[in-house]
């Protein structure tokens, strides 16, 4: 499930509390991506700045070096997590990976309009702006 893609916005929080893990809203802002992805990136960004760490900080560095096995697990699948995505503005997204043909929301807050296309319709416009 770690394929599901992400829409996160800029006022969104990844948690992750098996790791006592978050990304705040600063980071990754906008960002269309996987689970996987987003745990790669974020073990990229730690990863980062290690070799300065290890000079300056080394205690936090191995710290550091402990925490990021734990998350490529999880960005690999190898270890199960609870991912939340905390959006006040509910601007962010995550897929569903099963697909429910019978599903109905019955939130008022929702609404979902299916509009019929006429193909006829589309064709002849393309024919007079010129784009056949």
């Amino acid at each position: 499930m770690l394929n599901r893609q992400v829409v996160k916005s800029e006022s969104a929080t990844i948690k992750i509390p098996e790791l006592d893990f978050e990304i705040p809203p600063e980071a990754q802002r906008g960002s269309l991506s996987t689970v996987e992805g987003i745990l790669m990136r974020a073990t990229d960004e730690l990863q980062a700045l290690q070799e300065e760490r290890k000079k300056v900080a080394p205690e936090t560095a191995e710290a550091i070096d402990q925490f990021l096995v734990k998350l490529r697990a999880c960005a690999t699948g190898e270890s199960c997590i609870t991912f939340i995505l905390d959006d006040p503005v509910g601007n962010s997204f995550i897929e569903n990976p099963l697909r429910y043909p019978h599903l109905q929301v019955n939130d008022q807050r929702y609404s979902v309009i299916a509009y019929e296309l006429a193909t006829s319709w589309i064709c002849c416009s393309r024919v007079e702006c010129g784009l056949v």
